[in-house]
């Protein structure tokens, strides 16, 4: 059984250097991440059970470090490593939109909400804060709820905002239902925020929803004015 572990890690590591990493399979790649962190192991049902109840590469890395125990096989060290890869990745897309124009990189910023919010299994609202050149200064977590509420108090969204001088507010939020469409409450919540916001002549520009994979403008569906 070692042996032909040993001979799988050998012709998996020879395919990559012989194609390159592109030529890897999902699975591939994953399990080649794991060969270093479990050198002993045989890595394939460690694979599979993380495809069959993560479904895919970012189901994996935002999974809990719970659900990731949970998964025969893996134990501390190899999932304090997974959520390394999982910091970096989110620090990665970060710095594709730090101090960058949300007009000129929108695309950036939809990537960074989807990397972000996707596969959080309860929902968690984030606030991109702008300067007056709509550059973004910092994207920071107000909080996370159960699946399907979470309570933001406009206080504290305005108490953040100044405490980075900041001239312009996107909100984001995910659904973990999937269900890309705005709810009642979305939209209350969003209305109440902008009233708050501009009673100190900050500009809430938009309010994405991260569902499903896309990210959702309210904006763009015309569900509520810009300042």
């Amino acid at each position: 059984m070692a042996s032909d572990n040993s001979g799988h890690r050998q012709r998996l590591q020879q395919k990559c250097d012989d194609k390159g990493h592109d030529a890897l399979t999902d699975k591939e790649l994953f399990e080649l991440l794991l060969f270093s962190m479990l050198p002993r192991i045989d890595t394939k049902p460690i694979v599979r059970s993380c495809f069959v109840k993560f479904k895919n590469f970012s189901g994996i890395l935002k999974a809990s470090d719970k659900q990731l125990l949970e998964i025969t096989g893996l134990g501390e060290v190899s999932v304090r490593h997974i959520k390394a890869i999982a910091t970096l990745l989110d620090r990665i897309s970060f710095e594709r939109i730090e101090h960058q124009s949300v007009l000129s990189n929108w695309q950036d910023l939809q990537f960074f909400c989807i990397q972000k919010l996707s596969h959080y299994p309860i929902e968690a609202f984030l606030m991109i804060l702008l300067d007056n050149q709509n550059r973004v200064i910092a994207v920071e977590e107000l909080g996370q709820g159960t699946v399907n509420q979470m309570t933001i108090y406009p206080r504290e969204v305005l108490k953040l905002a100044l405490s980075f001088e900041a001239v312009g507010v996107i909100l984001v939020h995910n659904h973990p239902s999937q269900d890309t469409r705005a709810s009642r409450e979305d939209i209350h919540l969003t209305n109440k925020l902008q009233s708050t916001l501009r009673s100190a002549n900050i500009s809430l520009h938009d309010h994405l929803i991260v569902a499903g994979g896309k990210c959702i403008s309210l904006r763009n569906q015309g569900l509520f004015s810009p300042d």
